[in-house]
Parts: C-alpha cells; structure tokens; sequence
C-alpha cells in the first residue's frame, strides 16, 4: 500500500463530502480517512486497469497453453 512508502508521500488538501469518506470508510473497513482516501483511488486505478485489459479480448492471439504457463511460473520460482 502506499502509505508505507514515506518517500511516496504528498500533503494535499481537498474538499471532500464527510457523508462520503465516511462511506469509504466503512465499505473499505479502513482506519483513518487518509486510509480511506488511497484504497479507494487504488481501486479506482485497478478496475481501470481491469477495463483496459477486458477491452483487449480477443484481440490478442494467445499461442501459449495453460501448461506452457504452469512450467515458466515454476522456473520463475526456481531463480
């Protein structure tokens, strides 16, 4: 997550809807509002990832096999 990375880190200042962090809070079971504030933009970034890949089937010809997959991911376990 990226509230352990202190580096990472910016102070911002937004105006946002308490009845709507609140809600963020509570779905995402998070702590603090800041918590709430970056797993929710984390989902945000992930479903359009999701959407971009979703937009990409059938388009991609895969030529590889689902055993193809299992003996590169155990060599990639082996290093």
């Amino acid at each position: 997550m990226l509230l352990t990375m202190k580096s990472a880190i910016k102070r911002k200042q937004f105006l946002l809807p308490q009845n709507l962090i609140t809600a963020v809070k509570q779905a995402y079971h998070a702590r603090t509002e800041t918590e709430a504030v970056v797993l929710s933009l984390e989902q945000a970034l992930r479903k359009k990832k999701l959407e971009g890949l979703a937009n990409l089937a059938g388009k991609i010809k895969m030529t590889f096999t689902a055993s193809d997959l299992r003996r590169q991911r155990a060599r990639e376990r082996a290093y």
